[in-house]
Parts: structure tokens; C-alpha cells; sequence
């Protein structure tokens, strides 16, 4: 396994090309099974949220990914996801680089991407590990009449069977 990277011209973001670089060494299959087992917590766990978001959608309710990194390496994760792509369709997956405003958290232009992405959603909630770390600013909030999940912690296992239940109780109250 060589561990020197080879240089991508064409992609300016130092996360794509590591992942261009994993996936030229490793192979898309060691990619896949890496990003959905380490990633995404398995195939049980991808099963359990690709219902949940199926559910939900069937109500009415809209998925969308604002990322601080690189919206192109989530969508590299979810073309390899075909249970959770049919939620996050490439024109719902954004990241910070890409929003108008100047905002002086990355979770105030998360929120304020948000409200842009769907603006006229009757109800947006924002599900984020971050926000204990890096909270949205009041104003922020009711500028974009967002709303905040505060169930996860961060960079923990993310979503569970009950964080899931939580997650539809608030949006649905």
C-alpha cells in the first residue's frame, strides 16, 4: 500500500483528493466497505435510518446536507448509500464554502443555508453534532425561523433508534 498521494490537479480540495487517492490505491470496494461500516455504523444502522428517512418523506418532510467540509466527498459517500440517495439528491447537499451570507459561526451559515436551500419550508430543523460545540446565535435562528435538535453529541455515534424517535417527536409537535 503506498502512502504518498498522488497530486489532483483538477480537484482544489485537499479531501477529494485524498479520497480519489484512497479509492485509485484501496478500490471502490475498500471505500465502500470502509465509509459504510467506519462511517454510517453498518448495514444495520443504514437499514434503520434509510426507514426512518422513508417514513418521514412520506410525510412531507425534506432532507438536506449542509456540510463544513466538501459537499462533493458526502456525495461520494452517498452514491455508495443507494438506501439514504434517494433522500439527499445532489441539489440538497451543500457545504459552508457555498452560501451568501456572512455568518460568524459555521453553524449560523449552516442555518442561514438552510432556510435558502427551502425557502419556503413552513418549518426547518437543523440536526447537528456541532451545536454543543459551535451554537447558532439567537437572531440567527429566528431571522430564519430554523429550529434546532440538540440530541447528539458531538462526534458520538450519531443517530440511534431512540435519537431517531426524539428527532420525529420535535418535528412533529
Amino acid at each position: 500500500f503506498d502512502t504518498s498521494m498522488e497530486e489532483e490537479p483538477e480537484m482544489g480540495d485537499p479531501m477529494c483528493s485524498a479520497l480519489e487517492d484512497f479509492c485509485r490505491q484501496a478500490g471502490e470496494d475498500a471505500f465502500r466497505d470502509v465509509f459504510r461500516e467506519v462511517f454510517l455504523g453498518g448495514d444495520d444502522r443504514i437499514s434503520l435510518v434509510a426507514r426512518w428517512l422513508e417514513r418521514l418523506q412520506r410525510q412531507g418532510v425534506e432532507f438536506a446536507i449542509v456540510t463544513a467540509g466538501t459537499s462533493t466527498a458526502v456525495l461520494r459517500g452517498l452514491a455508495i448509500t443507494p438506501e439514504w440517495l434517494p433522500y439527499f439528491p445532489s441539489s440538497r447537499v451543500w457545504d459552508t464554502s457555498q452560501g451568501r451570507h456572512m455568518a460568524r459561526s459555521v453553524m449560523d451559515q449552516k442555518v442561514l443555508m438552510l432556510r435558502d436551500i427551502s425557502p419556503e419550508a413552513c418549518r426547518i430543523l437543523l440536526v447537528d453534532d456541532s451545536l454543543k460545540k459551535d451554537p447558532a446565535s439567537a437572531w440567527v435562528l429566528r431571522a430564519s425561523s430554523v429550529e434546532v435538535f440538540e440530541g447528539l453529541d458531538y462526534e458520538g455515534p450519531g443517530v440511534t433508534e431512540d435519537i431517531l424517535e426524539e428527532l420525529e417527536k420535535q418535528l412533529f409537535r
